[in-house]
This record gives structure tokens, sequence and C-alpha cells, in this order.
């Protein structure tokens, strides 16, 4: 069973023939021939009608064929015809070796031509050639028209640039570029790049580098096109492809660039815009603040006097038994007074620490240290590497507000119990490390779109350019880092 199976593969994997012979002896003599070496023999014919009709029927892989047959056409004409309905090998077959016919022989490109009487051995070398040849034309030939086709379907417009002396030659675009450039390449198909690009030598500096180095290289470039005269910005890419022709892949990205520019445009109004509040903001707080000190600690420190006054008269009346409890109501009113003037300077402190202004930024990060330990409850240690940082007015108030965020948010979320504070310089840098001991910030929420703490942090860092960092270990705390260039 097995064997009879192998046998019938066998058989259909056999190299297929046609014979085009009018002698009858000759005919024979080949059959015997080609199954002795396990070609199978398709069918024979005696005239050239014959041969294309039974060509049409039996798709040989190979056609033998004499040139001299029987009938009104010959085998050269024959094979004309069969090449008409199908793409099948010839060799040709003659006892003849005449010039003329020879040369007409090659007009209808046989794949081999065989003078009788020939051995047997030179028969079947001669019909394996010429089907695999014909077999490897046919896949390259198949190879070439894929990539032709892929290559005419590329998206993006791409033309075919071929080395020629110390130039490169247009030699091919695809469809893209004929849509791109609205046909008019057409007209530019064999110019050369240096005429191309006369005015743009580093795109002819590409062309050579990438056929030089035989290596891909990318570009975005502003260019007038040659072809409609419109400017444009496009994403370009060179391929080598062997041996002698380079790729250039043109991609427009004008809309995209103009999308970038308004992005790049909302953007900076965006922090010029969030930079005005901030300095507003500011600024309100700072007037606040004053009016709070000049105003309403003015109206407490004169109702503190006439309190003070009250009861001293009281006190020191003859009969100021009798005065006990309005001398009791006026000590009680003192006291809430006092408070008053404590709570309206705290008020004015987180307003807008006089420290700052008055001693600096690193005494004003010490100070609220020692204050938020106070008021926290969790332990705080300071240390810094600067007695003084030279940041102007905005970037100190910046610096400041960063870090009360910082110790605010940590209060808040992190359920730490300490926090160490260091400043340090770090080259030409003044940097500022916050470090606690709590339940570690997730990565998930340092970028949560309610995340308004760290938003504004970042926003701040972000305007001034400077560089803001946040990691947090589950279970062992957070670390915040500010980073910001000094001039000196």
């Amino acid at each position: 069973m097995s064997k009879e199976k192998n046998g019938k593969n066998d058989k259909k994997d056999r190299i297929k023939v046609l014979v085009v012979e009018d002698d009858q002896l000759m005919v024979f003599d080949l059959e015997e021939k080609l199954a002795r070496m396990n070609f199978t023999v398709v069918g024979t014919a005696e005239s050239g009608s014959e041969a294309v009709a039974k060509t049409r029927r039996t798709r040989p892989d190979i056609i033998l064929m004499d040139i001299v047959i029987a009938g009104d056409i010959d085998g050269i004409e024959t094979a004309e015809r069969i090449h008409e309905i199908m793409d099948c090998p010839i060799i040709f077959i003659s006892a003849f070796s005449d010039e003329k016919i020879m040369q007409r022989a090659k007009s209808s490109a046989p794949f081999a031509y065989l003078l009788k009487p020939f051995h047997e051995g030179e028969l079947k070398f001669t019909i394996e050639t010429a089907f695999f040849k014909h077999k490897y034309e046919k896949q390259l030939k198949e190879s070439e028209e894929r990539l032709k086709a892929q290559y005419k379907a590329i998206p993006i417009p791409t033309y075919t640039w071929q080395k020629v002396g110390d130039d490169f030659v247009l030699v091919d675009y695809n469809d893209a570029a004929i849509a791109f450039t609205r046909g008019k390449i057409m007209n530019f198909l064999g110019i050369k790049a240096g005429e191309m690009y006369a005015d743009r030598p580093e795109i002819q500096e590409h062309f050579t580098r990438c056929f030089t180095e035989k290596i891909p290289i990318q570009a975005e470039i502003f260019q007038r096109l040659k072809t409609t005269g419109e400017e444009k910005h496009l994403a370009v890419k060179y391929a080598f492809v062997p041996p002698d022709q380079v790729l250039f892949h043109t991609e427009d990205i004008s809309a995209r660039k103009v999308t970038e520019e308004k992005l790049k445009t909302t953007t900076e109004q965006l922090k010029a815009l969030a930079s005005h509040l901030q300095d507003v903001r500011e600024e309100e707080r700072i007037q606040v603040a004053r009016e709070l000190h000049d105003e309403l600690s003015s109206v407490l420190t004169v109702l503190k006097m006439g309190v003070v006054e009250i009861s001293n008269r009281l006190l020191r009346h003859k009969n100021k038994k009798d005065f006990k409890d309005l001398i009791e109501k006026a000590g009680a009113m003192e006291n809430t007074i006092n408070e008053s003037v404590l709570l309206v300077r705290k008020i004015i402190t987180r307003l807008r620490p006089g420290i700052l202004d008055d001693l600096g930024l690193i005494p004003a990060i010490d100070w609220f240290s020692e204050d938020f330990q106070e008021s926290s409850g969790i332990r705080c240690t300071f240390s810094s590497e600067f007695e003084q940082v030279e940041l102007n007015p905005e970037e100190s108030t910046a610096v400041f507000r960063i870090f009360q965020e910082v110790l605010i948010n940590i209060a808040r979320h992190a359920r730490a119990t300490r926090i160490d504070i260091l400043l340090k310089r770090e080259d030409r840098r003044f940097k500022i490390e916050v470090r606690d001991n709590g339940r570690g910030i997730k990565n998930g929420d340092i970028r949560r779109n309610d995340s308004f703490g760290l938003m504004g942090i970042r926003e701040r860092a972000n305007l001034y350019g400077w560089d803001f960092s946040i990691e947090g270990i589950t279970g062992k705390g957070t670390v915040v880092r500010l980073t910001i260039p000094l001039l000196s």
C-alpha cells in the first residue's frame, strides 16, 4: 500500500513533457528515453496547431519541439503562439544548424537548442536545467512583482534614487508620491539629486552617507518642494537597497507641526497664566497679611489697652469688692484678646512668613519644619549644607511653597512619624530632599488626576524648569526631591 502511494506521488512530481515532432520514429525514441529518465510524456503533436491545442489541455512543464514540423506554421511560430497562452519553457530540437534559422529561433526565446542526434544524458541535463531555470526565474519574477506592488502601495510617498557616477538619479516612485505631488513627479523622472536638491546640501549628504555606510537615516526637514512649489514639514527616511539604490521616504507632517506649535503656544500661555495666578495669589496673601497686621492687630491692641485701663481703674476703686465680677470679666476679655492677637499673628505668618523676607529661604524652611513638628506631632530633623542660597524673591517663594505643600501632604496621607529634611549641594545644583517613614506612595497615586497637591507642586516646579521627583516604597516611606540649578 505504501509503495503504491509513493509511486503515485513520484509520478505526480515528475516533469511533464509535451513532444512536438512529425517524425514518428523520433517520437517513439523520445518517449522511450523520457520514460527511462523518469519524465512524464503528457502528449505528442505533429503540427503547430495540434501543439497549441495540446498545450492548452495538458499544461506541460517542458515542450520539446522540432523547428521543422508538419502543418502551416513551423516550430518557431508555434512557440510564439504558445507563449501567448502559457509561460512554458521550450527546447528546440533540430537536425539543422542554419544561421538564419537559429536567429529566428532566438526571437521566440527558447530555453535551449539541441542538435540531432543527441545523447540521452545531454537531453536529461537540458530538460532539468530548463525546468529549474524557468521555475526559479518565475519565482524571482513573482517576487519582484510582489515587491513592486508593495512598493507602489506604500502609503507614504517614496522615491527610488539610483547611484550613477558621483550623483543619484530618480528612477522610480510609488502611487503615494504621484498623489502627493499631484502627478508632477512624473516630469522629474531621471533628474539628478544634485539638481533636485541643489539648495539642500544636507539632503545630498544623507543620500551619500546612507549609500556609503549602508545604514538607514531619519530626519525632519522643512522644504519647498521642487515639484509643486509648496512648503512642507517632512519626516524623511533614507534606506539603502542593494546594490546601488536608496529609497527616500517622505511623510508630510505639516499638519502635525501646526498642531504641535499650537499646543506649544497653548502650553506656554497656560504656564504664563499659572505663573500669573501664583503671583496674584502670593500678592493677595501679602496684602491680606499686611492688612491683618496693620488694621486688625492695631484694633486688637487698642481694644486690649482699653480693657486693661478699665480693669486697672476697677482695681483702684475704693469699693473694688463691689466690682469683683466686672474685674473677672475684664480679665477674661483681656485673655481672649491676647489669644486673638496670637491667632492673628499665626494667620499672618501662614499667609506670608516674615522670616522668608527678613532672613531668607534656608531659615524660613528651618522655621516651618519646627512649626510643622509642633502642630502635627510628626518629628522633623533638618540638615543643610547651605547657610543661604542665591535665588530671587519669586524663586524663594516658590521653593518655600513647594516645601510647605510636601509637608502638608505627608501629614494628610503618609501616616508618618518621622520626616528627614536635607538641603544639599550637588555640583552646581541646590537639592532639597524630604524623606518620611510612612506607608509609601503608590505609583498609581503619583499621576492621579485628583492628586491636586502633587499637581500643584509639579506645576510650580515646571514653571521654573526645576526637576521634581517622588518615589515611594510600600511600607517604607516616600522620598521627594526638588533640584534647582544655581547660577553660582
